[in-house]
């Protein structure tokens, strides 16, 4: 008997044509093997010829004690023969229109070796389930997308576009892109002719500079203008310290100015600061530190308010968020901006609706800028400070060029005590301060003696000292 389809094996003699029929019946159903039902448990009353059969459980008859058996009925024979699967065949039932294997103890639907089709209904999908069991995913309904909804493919409603992105755009022009963590962030449209880059990391609308770098248009302003001359706030990194404030340190007036342009608000309240990039991080007080930007800065029209930390702000006395816009300004008129309760740096107010990135000036420029508020000369023991001359015997003075126009000429001199006018003999007197133009300060040295008219000398601190022009606002 052959192993596989269990064949009778022939031997020589008439009687084998016997074997030899029945070996053909069986490879007649087995070949190409056509199954009618396989749900059958008791045998049809009129089998046609070579009807097989799969015998179900529990059966009856004359199949009784056949579960599972291939059953077919020849009638030449007029009797049923069965026929014990093993394990691999490979039948096709009719009436199902689908292909049974038997794996050695069942009879199971055969799917070519892939995955079982889950799908029962037009428009459903196949998703994978637990352990990547194919799954049945019935359609949506109309307008629904395929999306994760709490980490599982679901049909669910389009949202900001898809993606469950939310739209912050709210104009005509604006762009989507990341901001930080990849939230999607409103980028207003630029002026005419501007085009989208990359500017200190960040994408902004500004003019194509043809490799320069030069900005020719940001915010409505045009000409040759550098993105970190549109900021109007003078030392926004707190860079620039020329009175020597020490961090933390309480003032003791109102409105007392620290770092350079910027003022404590309360008295007794202060204003820390620590290095940060090129210049510093300051932390505001409750009362706020504040500074006032000069009208003629101002042409009027909506500005835009942006800085990096945790402090709040106000302009004019008027909340603003960070990258938020004012009402219309007045051309002209002087603005104050505010920052409270929290840390500070790289602040930036300019022109337009659109909050572009800082950009340093170089340091010797921000220098000058805050010059045309406060000059501080600083001198140790014995250094000169001016080249004088005695116009009689008891005065002395001296006209120093300022480093730009100050602002007014009715700016504060403070003229630390100490200084002496050399010539070569140390002279003493009442000191004194003055501009005589914005850019054009006047030493002198009165009440002295010994002085001889039409000598020079010089002006200097035996032990140090400052002279400070405030014209603040």
């Amino acid at each position: 008997m052959t192993t596989k389809l269990a064949l009778t094996d022939l031997a020589n003699g008439q009687a084998n044509y016997l074997n030899a029929n029945a070996s053909f019946a069986q490879l007649n159903q087995l070949v190409q093997a056509a199954v009618l039902d396989k749900d059958l448990a008791t045998p049809p009353g009129s089998p046609a010829d070579e009807a097989l059969y799969i015998v179900a459980a529990s059966p009856t008859g004359a199949w009784s004690g056949h579960a599972k058996d291939l059953a077919y009925w020849l009638s030449s024979v007029g009797t049923w023969t069965f026929v014990t699967p093993r394990e691999g065949m490979l039948v096709h039932v009719n009436d199902e229109d689908a292909f049974y294997k038997y794996d050695g103890s069942a009879w199971a639907i055969f799917t070519g070796g892939g995955m079982a089709n889950p799908m029962t209904t037009a428009g459903d999908v196949i998703v994978g389930g637990s352990s990547g069991t194919p799954q049945r995913l019935a359609k949506g309904t109309d307008g629904q997308v395929l999306k994760v909804v709490s980490g599982a493919i679901a049909w669910a409603a389009e949202s900001g576009g898809g993606g469950g992105m939310t739209n912050p755009m709210t104009t005509e022009g604006d762009l989507i892109v990341g901001g930080a963590s990849g939230t999607p962030t409103r980028l207003a449209k630029g002026a005419d002719n501007q085009i989208l880059k990359v500017v200190s990391g960040a994408l902004t609308w500004a003019a194509e500079s043809g490799g320069g770098g030069a900005v020719s248009s940001v915010n409505g302003q045009t000409g040759a203008v550098l993105l970190a001359e549109q900021n109007l706030l003078i030392n926004g990194n707190f860079a620039i310290n020329q009175r020597g404030y020490v961090s933390a340190t309480n003032t003791t007036a109102a409105n007392q100015y620290t770092l350079d342009r910027w003022r404590v608000v309360t008295s007794g309240q202060n204003l820390a600061f620590s290095a940060s990039g090129l210049g510093n991080q300051i932390t505001a007080p409750a009362g706020g530190v504040e500074q006032v930007v000069e009208g003629n800065n101002i042409q009027g029209g909506v500005y835009t308010l942006s800085w990096t930390g945790t402090a709040t702000a106000t302009v004019n006395g008027t909340s603003i968020s960070n990258g938020g816009q004012t009402s219309s300004l007045t051309a002209g008129s002087n603005v104050t901006i505010r920052f409270s309760g929290g840390t500070v740096s790289l602040a930036k107010f300019e022109k337009g609706s659109v909050a572009t990135p800082f950009e340093a000036r170089p340091y010797s420029l921000e220098l000058q800028l805050c010059q045309r508020y406060c000059v501080v000369y600083t001198l140790g023991s014995g250094q000169g400070f001016a080249i004088g001359t005695s116009p009689d015997t008891s005065s002395a003075y001296s006209w120093i060029l300022l480093p730009t126009t100050m602002r007014t000429s009715s700016a504060a001199v403070t003229v630390a005590s100490g200084l002496n006018f050399y010539d070569p003999t140390a002279r003493s007197g009442t000191r004194a301060g003055q501009l005589q133009t914005p850019f054009l300060l006047q030493i002198s040295l009165t009440g002295s003696s010994g002085l001889t008219a039409g000598r020079s000398g010089y002006f200097a601190w035996p032990s140090g000292g400052a002279i400070t022009i405030d014209a603040e606002i």
